[in-house]
């Protein structure tokens, strides 16, 4: 099975931040997939089927970001989900606006949700799929740039972004994570790595 676990803020205010580019990429691929709606379970809203021969599980925290580490941890006991069957998607600062990184384990780069996931399962082995969201200029503060809403300039960019992150979802699910991350990273130096990465 696959449980891919988009991370962002619940409630309107946040739908169209930077920060929820996580919760738009699992929405659009539970549509893509056509599986059943999100259903309030807990916590979190989750949709279920299958797909390309899999069963699948997709959801959405409805603990604030901080706090998805639970959320996580209580999902992977209720769908009987080993850490190398998780899937987070999750925006990312150091990446440039649109650009995908899929890895297989890693920190959590400063992001509050992969710390929270991290803390609480205790196990960095869980894949990722980074959705960059573009550097702030120097005049802004991290926690307001990430908490605004995409751009229309922004948008031309992320709109298609959205739908390359379904594709990636569909790659692993179909020829599994090291077949999806040949396919789709490209190698960029790593801001937080300092050194040469996948992206």
């Amino acid at each position: 099975m696959l449980l891919v676990v988009g991370l962002g803020n619940p409630g309107a205010a946040y739908a169209a931040n930077r920060h929820n580019a996580g919760f738009r990429v699992a929405a659009a691929f539970r549509e893509a997939a056509a599986l059943e709606r999100f259903a309030r379970e807990g916590e979190a809203e989750v949709a279920r089927g299958r797909r390309r021969g899999r069963p699948v599980v997709v959801a959405r925290p409805f603990a604030y970001m901080n706090r998805s580490g639970q959320v996580v941890s209580d999902l992977m006991q209720k769908e009987g989900a080993g850490i190398e069957d998780i899937l987070v998607l999750v925006d990312d600062i150091y990446l440039p606006l649109g650009r995908l990184r899929l890895r297989r384990k890693g920190g959590d780069g400063g992001h509050q949700g992969l710390k929270s996931i991290l803390d609480t399962v205790g196990d960095d082995g869980f894949a990722r799929l980074r959705f960059g969201i573009g550097t702030p200029a120097p005049e802004w503060d991290m926690k307001d740039w990430v908490l605004e809403d995409f751009t229309p300039a922004e948008e031309v960019v992320v709109a298609p972004a959205v739908a390359t992150a379904v594709e990636v979802i569909d790659a692993v699910l179909a020829g599994g994570l090291e077949a999806a991350m040949s396919r789709f990273n490209a190698p960029v130096l790593d801001a937080t790595d300092d050194q040469e990465v996948s992206t």
